[in-house]
């Protein structure tokens, strides 16, 4: 019986029932000059959607700047479009301190962030949740400096 017992206390003490974590892929970090080929592509597909008017599209009362930038970290290719009030175009309804900050996928033309600043109105909205989440103006404003400045550490 005291065999059986000690039997019993090594078969069960040489197997844990707990899974075992699954070893993370180690992260492996690009060459300078796949970094360089990748913001190249990205540039050139951030060019393209200005071309198409895809993104960055505005009437006369606003002026917008478009920035690409790859990220390393999340692996994406992101489009930053800033909109604010054109001030060689009088159009007395849009306030002077407009400003409209979008993150967009640039691959898949997806809108992921947005920031907008109009009179004493401010707005932030976070699409990547799969629904429209509000936030803050700030929140939001920090989260695309964040993703258009990250770089692999």
């Amino acid at each position: 019986m005291k065999a059986r017992i000690l039997l019993l206390a090594i078969v069960l003490i040489g197997c844990d029932a707990r899974p075992k974590p699954e070893p993370k892929p180690a992260h492996q970090r690009l060459a300078p000059v796949q970094i360089f080929d990748l913001r190249t592509k990205c540039q050139a597909i951030v060019d393209k959607d200005v071309e198409d008017f895809a993104i960055a599209a505005h009437g006369d009362a606003l002026t917008a700047d478009v920035t690409s930038h790859y990220n390393p970290v999340t692996n994406h290719c992101y489009a930053e479009v800033v909109i604010t009030k054109n001030f060689s175009f009088n159009y007395p309804k849009t306030p002077t301190n407009y400003l409209s900050n979008a993150l967009y996928d640039a691959q898949t033309r997806d809108l992921l962030l947005m920031a907008e600043r109009n009179g004493d109105k401010e707005s932030g909205n976070d699409f990547r949740t799969g629904g429209r989440s509000l936030t803050t103006f700030e929140q939001v404003s920090n989260e695309i400096h964040l993703l258009m400045t990250q770089e692999d550490q």
